[in-house]
């Protein structure tokens, strides 16, 4: 006996369309979701990462030459001897400019006006709005990977104030306590401390790392909070 075949029924046209419909929706409200969350981790990876390297170099200078040696007198000529040997000699592997060439990529055309107001210009407070460059336009370093390290010597307790753009100026979000960060440089012993915890000078969380301060500091005060805290990246980015 020969059995008759049956015809498997196919998706039709418009059942295909609507497939491709609903998986588009789902990409549309799944991949904004997916895109944060890469930044966020992006983010805080090189927050780790730029906070590791510049601690371990600091340690290593001070070990060898005593950190002292270049803040007993608390001035311009110590703080840029004290970055001239911390970047150039015990952060060479990462460090970008050593020639003249070099240094003007570093701080690229404009960027070299030495009065740093013109940072007010490049980066926003935490919540986007007029930002306060006081303390970070004394001097202005580039690592290989494109990060910034901002020197600042205005810190009312005298420390040294150094901060991190980890992923450069040239790359957004260009925000305070997003993708910049500060630390204070300690001046008894040499310890790196992020900016936000206690007895560092920015360490009102509701003044300087707060949706609601209209500081033009907020944000610098976010880096201890921003290391201990694993969902911070998360939180900021939307």
């Amino acid at each position: 006996m020969i059995k008759d075949l049956k015809k498997e029924k196919a998706f039709t046209l418009a059942e295909t369309l609507i497939t491709i419909g609903i998986i588009g929706v789902v990409v549309a409200f799944t991949l904004p979701t997916l895109i944060n969350k890469y930044k966020a981790a992006e983010l805080k990876n090189s927050l780790y990462k730029e906070y590791s390297i510049l601690s371990q170099a600091i340690t290593n200078m001070i070990t060898n030459t005593g950190y002292e040696t270049y803040t007993s007198n608390n001035n311009r000529e110590d703080a840029n001897n004290f970055m001239s040997t911390l970047m150039q000699e015990y952060s060479k592997p990462y460090y970008n400019c050593y020639s003249d060439k070099e240094a003007k990529f570093c701080i690229g055309g404009e960027l070299n006006r030495e009065d740093g107001t013109w940072l007010t210009t490049l980066y926003k407070n935490f919540t986007g709005n007029k930002s306060n460059e006081s303390y970070i336009n004394d001097g202005r370093y580039m690592l290989k990977n494109g990060a910034c390290i901002f020197l600042d010597m205005s810190s009312p307790n005298k420390n040294y104030l150094l901060s991190i753009d980890v992923n450069g100026m040239r790359k957004k979000t260009n925000k305070f306590g997003h993708d910049l960060f500060m630390f204070e440089l300690n001046k008894e012993n040499g310890k790196l401390i992020p900016e936000g915890a206690p007895n560092t000078i920015l360490e009102d969380e509701t003044e300087y790392c707060s949706e609601k301060s209209t500081s033009t500091y907020n944000g610098l005060g976010c880096t201890a909070k921003a290391l201990r805290d694993p969902d911070y990246f998360n939180k900021i980015i939307k």
